[in-house]
């Protein structure tokens, strides 16, 4: 499917929107890779992870990931992932640890995603695992607005406060107690529908597109 294609399926003039846009699997297929792939994607919000060892789980895409909240205050994200057999290391939504453990064959990390226990590392692995090598997989790029926890897998996307167009000092982003837990597989289209309007009240409307779509890919989306 084309660029063409896909926007013959939004008509502004008339308001319309195409269900396929919705549920096409080729268009899902080309929002994980140019926007959830690409783009800078909120995962929390700092306050959800005030002390060291706090987590949040959140989504990039396909992919599972845990905001955790360091000794040193600073804060670090990673795929949700082991990197022996690829299960998930965490199964809780938020929450305060000491560290991380697979369930399947045990394999423990750090809150800094450090591989820090193998059982069997001298027995049945001979000592050769490479534990610097194989912690769980960081975010290609963390940063954060006022308050606001975003990251990229795309190493070569712009900082975050270039790609959110900085906004004049009458210009807040506003705060939400809680977001509600949503989980829809249909499409990526119906996540930016449903957390568009909480993360962040901006003036102009279109700095609320930059969260989810690439501007250094597509910067006629806030011109």
């Amino acid at each position: 499917m084309t660029t063409t294609d896909i926007d013959d399926l939004v008509s502004v003039e008339r308001g319309e929107v195409d269900r396929r846009i919705y549920s096409d699997p080729a268009i899902f297929e080309r929002e994980m890779e140019q926007i959830f792939g690409r783009a800078w994607l909120f995962l929390c919000h700092e306050s959800q992870i005030p002390e060291p060892g706090d987590f949040f789980a959140s989504v990039m895409g396909r992919d599972n990931v845990l905001v955790v909240r360091q000794k040193d205050g600073s804060i670090r994200a990673m795929l949700n992932t082991c990197a022996h057999r690829g299960n998930a290391v965490c199964r809780a939504d938020e929450g305060n640890a000491k560290g991380f453990l697979c369930t399947y064959h045990g394999w423990s990390y750090g809150i800094d995603g450090r591989l820090v226990g193998v059982p069997g590392y001298r027995n049945f692995y001979a000592g050769e695992v490479e534990k610097n090598r194989l912690g769980l997989p960081p975010v290609a790029q963390l940063a954060s607005y006022k308050g606001f926890v975003f990251a990229t897998h795309d190493p070569t996307a712009p900082p975050l406060e270039e790609y959110l167009q900085l906004l004049s000092a009458n210009r807040a982003l506003e705060v939400r107690r809680r977001i509600q837990a949503h989980h829809d597989r249909a499409s990526a289209k119906r996540v930016h529908d449903f957390l568009a309007p909480l993360l962040a009240r901006l003036e102009p409307s279109d700095v609320q597109k930059a969260v989810f779509f690439p501007i250094h890919a597509r910067p006629e989306l806030l011109q």
